[in-house]
């Protein structure tokens, strides 16, 4: 009776332990997985890019690949064993076997084509830089790298480039001394022909005003265009 006693006692013990873990063993798993698998394809994209740099300097081909899925299946799994002591002995042993494997699952695409070599070759545009510059982004380094060429001085080195850094580095003194400010307005872009003003009603108003748009005069000041709000730096 004792030993009965004693194993149940220990049993119930085990399995109140591992129900509360148990509770909280997926969200933190999520936790310690999403974080890890988030540095770890950081660190890869920036260890790719360098890489590249490396090929284009020695005029080698780059090649780029893109993660497309990341699975990851975790599993834990309990049992128990007992092990029953010598004839002697009163005592009985509880022997708990946990279980643990995780089994993760890549996709990969490469990055080719022709719409792949346009977005390497496609300029960047003021908008993009601008937001960047907005996201407390350095201006100097931005314009180091993504400016080819500001009023004929370009930014190359067989070009005026020792000039182009002194611009680079007064926008970047002018940014650290909050003397420099990136603010965008709106600006109302037509995106319709010209309207006649009899011919709306009002649910066409309401329409285009859920949608995101407005009616704004045209230049003769009898129809209306259509028109989508646009942030312009």
């Amino acid at each position: 009776m004792k030993t009965e006693t004693v194993f149940y006692y220990i049993l119930a013990s085990c399995l109140s332990l591992l129900l509360i873990s148990g509770c909280s063993f997926g969200p933190q798993m999520l936790q310690g997985v999403y974080q890890s698998y988030n540095d770890r394809v950081r660190a890869t994209a920036d260890e790719e890019l360098l890489l590249n740099i490396v090929r284009l300097r020695y005029l080698d081909t780059i090649e780029f690949l893109a993660i497309n899925s990341i699975s990851a299946q975790a599993s834990f799994n309990v049992s128990f064993g007992t092990e029953i002591a010598p004839q002697n002995s009163d005592s009985t042993l509880v022997i708990p076997e946990l279980n643990y494997s995780d089994r993760p699952t890549f996709s990969f695409s490469p990055q080719r084509g022709a719409q792949f070599a346009e977005r390497l070759v496609e300029p960047i545009k003021i908008d993009t830089l601008a937001y960047l510059a907005a996201s407390d982004w350095p201006i100097k380094i931005l314009m180091q790298l993504l400016v080819k060429e500001i009023n004929g001085i370009v930014n190359e080195s067989h070009g005026d480039i020792a000039n182009f850094y002194k611009i680079a580095d007064t926008f970047g003194d002018l940014q650290k001394k909050h003397k420099l400010l990136i603010a965008f307005t709106e600006y109302q872009k037509p995106v319709s022909a010209p309207i006649e003003k009899s011919l709306l009603k009002a649910s066409d108003l309401i329409s285009a005003a859920e949608a995101g748009y407005s009616f704004i005069p045209d230049t003769d000041g009898i129809h209306l265009r259509l028109s989508q709000p646009k942030p312009q730096p």
